[in-house]
């Protein structure tokens, strides 16, 4: 039977899934910190290569290593935001995909997982292994390339660049000032924003918002009504990530919905972090929605000097 325009295949949904379970239960049994460092891993190598390609997947996972190594070295992190946030903006105008912000996502969260306390060389060797696995299933797959977007102009990448230049800013600094652990969640959600076309980011940011917003009252209201145990809860969250993979590519707000109820379910499975993350949804939602906004008034169709950059 096909498959409905829109929609993975259910074959897809369940290599996807089984590929994320098996690496980051492998990872955990290492050592618990090491699951996010291979979660970052699949992430470049899967995403990057669905996005981006083969190549930029593994342009974009070897850009991380370097960027957390300089990192380490005592490289403001800043500095390598600004740097991540121009190749992004350069492979979105000269390619069209997106395997550089995936890069980006790749470094927030090994940055977590060695904040959390992995060590330095596990964690770069299991999100080397990862990126490996994310990019052999995809090839495997036939999904290279299979969802990345067509090249922006000029005025796009430049507009992509900036975006992310100057949301990863207030991102760090929001994280920074913050003093609560989960507030990274306002890097991994402002990022993943950046995986829209220019022209649909702040429609793709409203419907990912109310999904997102339906998802994480549905986790408070679960949360409050009392835990239903640690099976039940884990049948949940996978029914939800395994429909929310289904539908990932459709404009819809189930899958930011389905996506954060798992979220919420199993890693911060606390009212207090359900009002949290509607406080990070809310607020990331109107920091894209400003500097969309602002990026369009100033590199509006009007504006020619964008147009004699050089490529």
């Amino acid at each position: 039977m096909a498959t409905p325009a829109g929609l993975l295949p259910w074959s897809i949904v369940g290599t996807i899934a089984g590929t994320a379970i098996c690496v980051t239960l492998a990872a955990a049994a290492l050592d618990p910190p090491l699951a996010t460092a291979a979660a970052a891993g699949l992430a470049v190598g899967l995403g990057g290569t669905v996005m981006g390609g083969l190549v930029p997947a593994g342009v974009a996972a070897a850009v991380a290593l370097a960027a957390i190594a300089l990192g380490l070295a005592g490289l403001d992190p800043r500095l390598a935001a600004l740097a991540l946030a121009a190749l992004a903006g350069w492979e979105a105008h000269r390619r069209g995909g997106r395997a550089a912000v995936y890069g980006i996502l790749a470094t927030v969260m090994l940055s977590v997982a060695l904040r959390d306390g992995a060590g330095t060389l596990p964690a770069l060797l299991v999100f080397a292994a990862a990126a490996a696995a994310g990019i052999a299933v995809a090839q495997a797959r036939r999904l290279t390339g299979l969802a990345a977007p067509p090249p922006e102009d000029r005025r796009g990448g430049v507009q992509i660049a900036l975006f992310l230049a100057l949301g990863l800013m207030a991102s760090l600094t929001l994280v920074g000032n913050a003093g609560e652990p989960r507030a990274v969640w306002i890097l991994y959600t402002f990022v993943l924003r950046a995986l829209s076309p220019v022209a649909l980011l702040a429609e793709r940011t409203l419907v990912y918002a109310l999904g997102a917003c339906l998802g994480a009252v549905a986790a408070l209201a679960l949360e409050l009504l009392g835990p239903p145990g640690l099976w039940p809860t884990l049948a949940i969250a996978s029914v939800a990530v395994l429909v929310g993979l289904r539908r990932a590519a459709l404009l819809s707000p189930v899958p930011g919905a389905l996506f954060t109820l798992a979220t919420l379910l199993v890693v911060a499975p606390t009212p207090a972090h359900a009002v949290f993350r509607l406080e990070v949804i809310l607020l990331v939602a109107a920091m894209v929605l400003a500097l969309a906004e602002g990026l369009r008034r100033v590199l509006g169709p009007n504006r020619t000097a964008v147009q004699k950059l050089p490529d």
